[in-house]
C-alpha cells in the first residue's frame, strides 16, 4: 500500500513539473509578445512609408490619429519590421488570450470572470482613455495645430460634440475629452 501511494505522489510531482514548464513557456511567450508590441509602437514614428510632413491636428481627415508624432529621420528597415509584426503579432496575442482564458473561466465561473476582467482591464482602460490619452494628445495638439491657443481648443471641443469627431471611437473620445477638460478653463463665448 505505501508503495502505491508513493508512486502516485511521484506521478503527481512529474505532472506538476511538466505543467509548470509548459506554463513557464507560455508566460515567456506572453512577455515576448508584450515586449514586441512595445517595440512595434516605438518604431511607428520612423517608418519611411509615413507622410513626409506631419498632418495637422485640427483639419479632416485626421491622419494624425494613426501616428501622432513623426520624425524626419526614417529607415526602411523599420517598415519591414512593422509589416512583419503587423501580420504575425495579433494571431499570437489571440492565441495567448485563448490559452489563458479557459482555465480562469472554469476556475472562477462566468460572472466572477467577467467582473474580474472589468476590474483588471476596464478600469485601466478608462484611466488611459480619460486621463493619459488627453495628456499625450495635448502635446500633439500643441505641436501640430494651426492655432494652438486655449480658445482654439475650446472651439474644437464645440465641433467634437456635434461633428464627425464624435463618432470616431476611443481616439475621438480622447480628443473630445481633451476639448471638454480644456473648455472648462478656456474663456466661454457668449
Amino acid at each position: 500500500m505505501p508503495e502505491h501511494s508513493e508512486r502516485g505522489r511521484r506521478d503527481q510531482a512529474r505532472n506538476k513539473a511538466s505543467q509548470s514548464l509548459t506554463s513557464q513557456a507560455l508566460k515567456n511567450l506572453r512577455a515576448y509578445a508584450i515586449a514586441t508590441v512595445v517595440a512595434f509602437h516605438s518604431v511607428l514614428a520612423y517608418l519611411a512609408s509615413q507622410p513626409a510632413v506631419q498632418q495637422p491636428f485640427d483639419s479632416p481627415p485626421y491622419h494624425w490619429l494613426a501616428t501622432p508624432i513623426l520624425d524626419s529621420q526614417r529607415w526602411l528597415g523599420f517598415d519591414i519590421y512593422a509589416a512583419f509584426q503587423y501580420v504575425a503579432l495579433m494571431p499570437v496575442m489571440f492565441f495567448l488570450s485563448g490559452i489563458f482564458v479557459w482555465p480562469s473561466l472554469t476556475r472562477r465561473g462566468g460572472w466572477n470572470f467577467v467582473y474580474g476582467r472589468l476590474l483588471r482591464i476596464g478600469l485601466p482602460f478608462a484611466f488611459g482613455v480619460y486621463v493619459l490619452m488627453p495628456i499625450a494628445y495635448f502635446a500633439v495638439y500643441r505641436v501640430t495645430a494651426a492655432d494652438p491657443s486655449w480658445t482654439a481648443i475650446g472651439a474644437i471641443g464645440q465641433r467634437c460634440r456635434s461633428g464627425p469627431e464624435a463618432r470616431c471611437g476611443s481616439y475621438g473620445s480622447c480628443c473630445c475629452s481633451i476639448c471638454w477638460r480644456s473648455r472648462s478653463i478656456s474663456p466661454r463665448r457668449a
